[in-house]
Order: structure tokens, then C-alpha cells, then sequence
């Protein structure tokens, strides 16, 4: 016969179970999202966006739908324009940024991405279109 839970019994099985999810979730998007620490700075967009992801098969089964949704961006030159900040020519904001730098940049685009909305259905899953870019950039730059 099982004992009656209190209330604070209740709470802390409930708190170690919503930390022990959190940290997984953080640590499976970190991984996704994360390079090699070695690579710091890349000579082209397509090395950036090459250490920006760690899961090739994902990346591009979502830069491929990306592509049939928006086939006006199919090409290199377009994502790199669309990629880059609005204002700044997008050959020379590539050149000088790093992948810290690009990180940055897609986090706070996408957050931006998500508030406007800017988002594309990819398989179910709403996207930011910044995120869905980047991953065709890498579909595109790596066949």
C-alpha cells in the first residue's frame, strides 16, 4: 500500500523532474547549436554556418524544406544578403564576424524572428525564418 504524498514531497519529485528536463533540453539544443571549439574563425559563410551546426542530417532535412518553401532563396549570394544585418553590405559583415559572432546575431534574430512573426512551418514545427536560413545557407554551401 503506498503512503500519501505531502505537499512538499509533491514539490520536490516535481522539481527535480522539471530541472533534470530543462537541463537535458539545454544540453540537446546546446549541442545542436555548438561547434568544435577549435573553430573560431572562418574564412567563408560556408565554413561559418559548417561549425555553426553539429547535426548534419537534421540541418539538412531543414534547410531542404526551407528551400521548397522559399525557392526564391536557393542560392548562396541570396541567403548571405537575407542573413545579414539590415544596413550593412553583407560581404564585409560575413568577413568580420566570427562564430561567437554569428551565434549571437541568429539568437537575437530569431528571438526578433519569433516577436514580429517571422516564422516558416517546416514538417509541423515553427521556425524561426533566421534559424531555417542558416540551415539552408548550409544545404546550399555544403552538397
Amino acid at each position: 500500500m503506498m503512503r500519501p504524498i505531502n505537499r512538499r514531497t509533491f514539490l520536490s519529485a516535481v522539481a527535480v523532474g522539471v530541472a533534470g528536463f530543462v537541463s537535458a533540453t539545454a544540453q540537446r539544443a546546446s549541442a545542436f547549436w555548438r561547434h568544435a571549439p577549435t573553430a573560431t574563425r572562418a574564412a567563408t559563410p560556408a565554413d561559418l554556418v559548417g561549425a555553426f551546426f553539429s547535426d548534419a542530417v537534421g540541418t539538412r532535412r531543414i534547410g531542404t524544406a526551407y528551400l521548397q518553401v522559399a525557392p526564391t532563396e536557393a542560392s548562396e549570394a541570396a541567403l548571405i544578403t537575407a542573413l545579414a544585418p539590415p544596413g550593412q553590405d553583407p560581404a564585409q559583415w560575413w568577413a568580420s564576424i566570427d562564430l561567437a559572432d554569428l551565434q549571437k546575431e541568429a539568437r537575437r534574430r530569431a528571438h526578433r524572428d519569433f516577436k514580429t512573426p517571422d516564422v516558416v512551418d517546416i514538417g509541423g514545427w515553427q521556425l524561426a525564418r533566421t534559424e531555417a536560413r542558416l540551415a539552408a545557407l548550409w544545404v546550399v554551401t555544403h552538397p
